[in-house]
């Protein structure tokens, strides 16, 4: 599990097709900036400071889309800070 804190740039709030809530949104953080998905629908918005923690993967496939440089939050959490 990775811990990084940054802030949130283009949220989007999204329903698989088999029916479940997802969000992704893209974190910038030190002059990094990491994909990040989470399984349900977060409260946030863009320019929210967060504290991101979960598994961190080169690559995550979310439906038909590829998340580079990619932070899965699912078994971690997102809180603002």
């Amino acid at each position: 599990m990775v811990q990084v804190e940054g802030k949130v740039m283009e949220p989007r709030f999204r329903t698989s097709k088999k029916g479940d809530d997802f969000t992704t949104f893209k974190l910038s953080s030190g002059g990094q900036t990491f994909s990040v998905f989470s399984s349900g629908t977060l409260s946030i918005n863009r320019g929210d400071s967060v504290r991101v923690i979960g598994k961190y993967q080169k690559e995550k496939e979310v439906g038909a889309n590829t998340l580079n440089n990619a932070i899965d939050a699912s078994g971690g959490s997102v809180e603002k800070l």
